[in-house]
């Protein structure tokens, strides 16, 4: 598979993600980057990072790891511990290690960190379904 072409397809092919300024960074089997900087728009009350936007981050990075191993997928069940605030304008990072790539059935455990701090930030798993459409890289 020719994981540059996946990334830049991925780019095209996730409008909520760009919508968020969230962007693919790393693509391989079984593994994917994303990042993000966050935006005074993307701060919650208490002036820091919206718990749904780290979520995201994680997701975006899961999903692409899930996509890695060749057919789409759609989130089926999530879990994310929030371990420290983020603040606004800080870079953050989320890798995405697949741990199970099944049949129909993909688990996937996620690290966000603080780029600048070096901090880790959450931690979550991502359970994907399978479906029966294989990636085509276009």
């Amino acid at each position: 598979m020719d994981y540059q072409k996946l990334l830049d397809q991925r780019y095209k092919q996730n409008p909520f993600a760009n919508l968020l300024g969230i962007r693919v960074t790393e693509i391989k089997e079984g593994f994917a980057t994303a990042e993000m900087t966050v935006l005074p728009e993307h701060a919650n009350p208490l002036n820091s990072c919206h718990g749904g936007v780290l979520m995201t981050l994680a997701d975006v990075a899961a999903g692409a790891a899930s996509l890695s191993l060749g057919y789409y997928a759609v989130t089926l069940r999530s879990d994310y511990n929030f371990l420290h605030p983020v603040s606004v304008g800080t870079r953050i990072t989320a890798a995405a290690k697949v741990e199970k790539g099944g049949h129909t059935i993909n688990v996937i455990r996620v690290e966000t960190m603080d780029a600048d701090k070096g901090e880790l930030v959450g931690t979550g798993c991502f359970t994907y379904f399978k479906l029966d459409r294989e990636v085509v890289i276009e």
